[in-house]
């Protein structure tokens, strides 16, 4: 989508900073948002989340593709996921640390539960079982992947390559990481130094 398309922050209700950020959140394949506390970091991400789940069709054609939310803290999940049940009704919380009672029926126990008594799915719930523990090894997984972020600032060469954001023929350019690192710092000297120029 061209940026002239894009509705404008007001009616987006979003600032412009969250403008920017969703713009990018929508049209690439990986963006980290950060930002100090209060900032609506929760409300940008379930601005994107909608935007995803409205327009499914589009990105999960075949309609098995999950979405998956992690979040810092259990708090913060639920509100987030409060959020979204207007959009869909076709989530489950992975944990038993939720206080919300609006998401107590979506709770992976309760889920489970239910199809269990029913027969007929109580092979589809123990596959679904598995699926989502696997899911649970990739949210840890995650999780380290964000540890290294929070603790260097940028993810290093052999996770954007295990993540398949930059592939392998592209990756033997580096002879290492610190090689990687270096290169991400020159381009962002050039980026900087192209914008001064053309203020």
């Amino acid at each position: 989508m061209k940026s002239t398309t894009w509705p404008s922050a007001n009616v987006l209700n979003v600032n412009d900073s969250q403008l920017i950020a969703l713009k990018k959140a929508l049209s690439q394949r990986l963006v980290l948002i950060q930002g100090p506390p209060g900032t609506g970091k929760t409300y940008l991400g379930c601005k994107v989340a909608k935007a995803l789940l409205e327009n499914r069709p589009v990105w999960n054609r075949l309609g098995n593709q999950p979405m998956l939310l992690m979040c810092q803290t259990n708090h913060a999940l639920d509100q987030f996921m409060e959020l979204l049940l207007p959009v869909s009704k076709k989530v489950i919380r992975i944990g038993n640390q939720s206080k919300s009672d609006l998401l107590a029926p979506f709770n992976i126990r309760e889920w489970v539960r239910k199809s269990r008594s029913r027969s007929s799915r109580h092979t589809d719930a123990l596959k679904q079982e598995m699926e989502l523990k696997r899911l649970a090894l990739d949210i840890q997984k995650c999780q380290l992947e964000m540890m290294k972020v929070s603790s260097h600032g940028v993810l290093d060469l052999e996770t954007l390559v295990n993540m398949e954001v930059i592939d392998q023929k592209s990756s033997v350019c580096f002879v290492n990481s610190e090689n990687f690192l270096l290169w991400l710092e020159d381009a962002r000297k050039c980026q900087v130094s192209c914008s001064l120029h053309s203020k």
